[in-house]
């Protein structure tokens, strides 16, 4: 992971819900929690022009605050998919992993 590829080209305001709904696509970076399995995970979401890829983090967060951002978002702890990250976690990214 390029930190510095990723943080020049960070979509912050990026929704997963607008993902398709813009021509041309903005492409870059965001963060998103990918759940599986009832395991939720950080993930690096790259935006390209035609299509999403993600890649989980090496360093997570801790699971509490995870589980913390999917119940604010009404998330069922056993549905599977990509969810949006809140301010708190954003501070987490910015602090932990961004910064090195």
């Amino acid at each position: 992971m390029h930190v510095q590829n990723i943080k020049n080209n960070l979509l912050w305001d990026f929704s997963l819900e607008q993902e398709f709904s813009k021509t041309p696509r903005k492409t870059g970076y965001t963060f998103v929690i990918d759940q599986f399995a009832a395991t939720p995970r950080l993930a690096l979401y790259r935006v390209g022009p035609f299509s999403s890829h993600t890649e989980h983090l090496y360093q997570q967060p801790p699971k509490e605050l995870l589980v913390k951002v999917l119940g604010e978002q009404c998330i069922d702890p056993s549905v599977d998919g990509l969810f949006m990250i809140n301010q708190e976690l954003r501070d987490w990214i910015e602090n932990n992993i961004l910064n090195h």
